[in-house]
């Protein structure tokens, strides 16, 4: 009778300790979750109905159903860093395209051109062949 006492205690400890964790790898509903905050779509993870769309992680880092914005945002350079608070171009990382820092927020590297200076060149000096024979 003893051995069942401490075998009972036993199994009510160890699911005790063990039973949250296994719980707090379950999803939740889609109830709970909508409305948290996020940092990424892993953790909007929820049990959902067949009526209610599937959460993510939206632009705002709210547990939120997909809207058009998101779908811009997602397809932006280093989304997370995209428009974020910086003082040098330093604190713009982004492997996937240059961003720069410019009035204290990450924005793409403008695209600049060098101008084509050969064909004036080109005309001064067919100019200056032509006085030549004056």
């Amino acid at each position: 009778m003893k051995l069942m006492k401490t075998l009972l205690v036993l199994v009510v400890t160890v699911l005790t300790v063990c039973e949250p964790r296994h719980i707090r790898d379950w999803p939740q509903s889609c109830s709970v979750v909508r409305g948290t905050r996020c940092s990424e779509d892993s953790e909007c993870t929820c049990v959902m109905s067949r009526s209610s769309p599937s959460l993510i992680c939206s632009y705002r880092n709210w547990c939120e159903e997909k809207s058009p914005l998101d779908e811009i945002w997602r397809k932006l350079p280093c989304p997370l860093i995209y428009k974020s608070l910086c003082m040098e171009d330093a604190d713009c990382p982004c492997s996937e395209a240059p961003l720069i820092c410019e009035d204290r927020e990450c924005v793409r590297a403008k695209k600049t051109f060098a101008r084509n200076t050969t064909s004036s060149s080109a005309v001064d000096l067919i100019k200056l062949h032509d006085r030549s024979f004056l």
